[in-house]
């Protein structure tokens, strides 16, 4: 379940991330400077993608998603830094590279609602990652 093109400023301090922001891959650090503690691992439905340097997500009721999920520690400074990051330009803007959602997030602990940030562009169903895991990939 997820929340798209909300002009509304949720109160959410909460951040799903399921590619280069993860704790050791090449963005992590940037997501570091606006988290109290490490991430924890977690799950949301979608479908993943490689999009050849970092993947994407898109919306799905029958696949999952494995990243993880952190608590920003300033949630307007902390979106505002990771939406340059991630190309987000807006909730009204057709311009941008992913589009930041509120998702449904589950962990053992149970279930939030976390920012994440979407796809927003075309996809073509070959790059799709089967297991929904970024980091598989790599193995």
């Amino acid at each position: 379940m997820a929340i798209e093109n909300s002009d509304e400023s949720y109160p959410v301090p909460y951040l799903f991330v399921y590619g280069t922001l993860m704790a050791g891959e090449y963005r992590g650090a940037t997501l570091e400077q606006h988290t109290f503690q490490p991430g924890v691992t977690a799950q949301v439905k979608g479908k993943l993608y490689n999009l050849g340097n970092y993947p994407g997500m898109r919306p799905s009721e029958e696949d999952r998603v494995f990243g993880e999920l952190y608590r920003l520690n300033d949630v307007f400074l902390g979106l505002q830094s990771l939406d340059r990051v991630e190309g987000f330009y807006g909730f009204k803007s057709d311009d941008s590279l992913f589009k930041r959602t509120l998702i449904e997030v589950e962990t053992e602990e149970g279930k939030v609602w976390a920012w994440s940030y979407m796809y927003a562009e075309g996809i073509d169903e070959a790059h799709r990652i089967q297991s929904g895991d970024w980091r598989a990939l790599d193995s």
